[in-house]
C-alpha cells in the first residue's frame, strides 16, 4: 500500500504497476492499495486523475479514468502459487523455485463520490476507519504497528469496526 502526491510531467509518466494493473498518475494526490494476500486491489483517487487499466477474467482490456473521490476496486481470482520447471527436468514440488502466476480479474468496480479518509489515513496520525471487519483491522493494526495480534474468537472475526483512532500507541 502506497500513497503518491505527483506534479504531472507529460515527457516523464508516472505509472504504477502492480498484478497486471497499470496506474498512470496526470498531477494527482492518489492511494493504491494491492497486498497480493488479499484479494482485492483498490485505487482511490484524492485530486487530480489518474487512469486504471488492466486485463479481465475475459482476456478483454479495461480502463477507468477517475476523478476526485472515486476509486476502482478489483477483485481478484487467486491462483496457486507454481513450481517452476527446469529444462530436461521433472516438476519439483519440493523446491523452493516458484514463479508467481498472475491473478485473473472477477469483478471491477467503480465508486463514485466516497469518502477517501478511510483510504488514505492508515498513513497519517488521525486514522479513519469505517465498516472494516475486525478481520482486516487486526491485519492492518499489524502493519500500523508492526505487531503480531492472536484473535481467537473466530464468531468475531465478521464484526465491523467504525472509528478514528488518533495518536494512539499500540499500548
Amino acid at each position: 500500500e502506497a500513497f503518491f502526491d505527483v506534479v504531472s510531467n507529460k515527457n516523464k509518466p508516472f505509472i504504477v504497476k502492480t498484478s497486471g494493473i497499470s496506474i498512470t498518475a496526470y498531477g494527482t494526490s492518489f492511494n493504491v492499495k494491492a497486498y497480493p494476500e488479499k484479494r482485492t486491489i483498490t485505487a482511490t483517487l484524492v485530486e487530480g486523475k489518474i487512469k486504471v487499466e488492466g486485463t479481465n477474467r475475459d482476456k478483454k482490456k479495461f480502463a477507468f479514468v477517475l476523478a476526485p473521490n472515486q476509486n476502482v476496486v478489483i477483485e481478484k481470482d487467486p491462483l496457486p502459487v507454481q513450481p517452476e520447471e527446469t529444462p530436461g527436468s521433472e516438476k519439483n514440488i519440493a523446491s523452493n523455485q516458484h514463479k508467481l502466476i498472475p491473478p485473473e480479474y472477477k469483478s471491477i468496480r467503480l465508486n463514485e463520490q466516497i469518502n477517501t479518509l478511510p483510504y488514505i489515513s492508515w498513513k497519517d496520525k488521525r486514522w479513519v476507519i469505517e465498516k472494516e471487519s475486525l478481520d482486516d483491522l487486526i491485519v492492518s493494526l499489524e502493519r500500523r504497528y508492526n505487531i503480531k495480534i492472536t484473535f481467537d474468537a473466530r464468531e468475531l472475526r465478521n464484526f465491523t469496526f467504525t472509528g478514528i483512532i488518533q495518536n494512539e500507541t499500540f499500548e
